[in-house]
């Protein structure tokens, strides 16, 4: 008898827990949505689909890392390898005095 209590408890237990995972599962099993190509991303999509492949996820990281370092060298007057507040800040006012004078230039 007593066994047979015990039985039932972790039976319960048992689809209790089933009905508690279960919206987790579930979650975990769906796909999640793609996000649209960011404009940068969309020059490296050579095939027009609207998805990195791996050679054009492999050339945006690249091209991303090559802009970095650039960045880095420009900007990093203290060479810590790394852009402080006030680093960030001339990379900043540089891109938009270059973006006057595209719109100024109609470019």
């Amino acid at each position: 008898m007593k066994s047979q209590s015990l039985l039932a408890r972790a039976g319960l237990l048992a689809a209790a827990l089933c009905l508690i995972s279960a919206p987790a599962l579930r979650a975990e099993n769906e796909q999640k949505p793609e996000k649209p190509l960011s404009s940068a991303q969309k020059k490296f999509d050579q095939d027009g689909d609207g998805k990195l492949n791996a050679d054009e996820a492999a050339a945006y990281k690249a091209a991303r890392a090559a802009e970095k370092k650039a960045m880095l060298e420009k900007y990093d007057t203290d060479k810590d390898g790394k852009l402080s507040d006030e680093e960030k800040a001339a990379a900043k006012a540089d891109r938009e005095k270059q973006k006057k004078n595209k719109e100024k230039h109609g470019e």
